[in-house]
């Protein structure tokens, strides 16, 4: 089995909450690249989750599905989050690519918060038990 179909097997919020993030990634990246003044965020943004994607594919062939996939995001989107904030703090943006990278922001950071979540409980789990 591969990932795609281990998520298909997920409930339908799963499911949901995996293409939104798809589309806010990688699709919000494209259109970030859309206005000059947000182009080095949407490569950068780009680049991470496609980074993020590969090792989430390659930990989901160690050891198959689990809350754990998710950690793939952490040292690639965890950055960029850096990097929007301090992007968005600037104020050199025109309203809709303002407004694009903040709505990708929440959606990384809703993200990262399970994500660091996952791993924190599974590190207690490992050194509890």
């Amino acid at each position: 089995m591969d990932l795609q179909s281990a998520i298909a097997l997920q409930p339908a919020g799963v499911q949901f909450w995996v293409m939104w993030l798809t589309v806010a990634a990688l699709g919000g990246a494209v259109l970030l690249m859309v206005w000059r003044e947000s182009r080095v965020a949407g490569l950068s943004l780009l680049a991470a989750s496609v980074a993020a994607g590969l090792t989430m594919e390659w930990l989901f062939a160690l050891q198959g599905y689990s809350k754990l996939l998710g950690t793939a995001h952490i040292p690639f989107w965890t950055p960029w989050v850096v990097y929007a904030v301090l992007l968005l703090r600037a104020g050199n943006q025109r309203m809709a690519p303002r407004v694009l990278l903040s709505l990708i922001l929440v959606t990384l950071v809703i993200s990262l918060i399970f994500d660091y979540a996952n791993m924190g409980l599974y590190v207690v789990d490992r050194v509890v038990t």
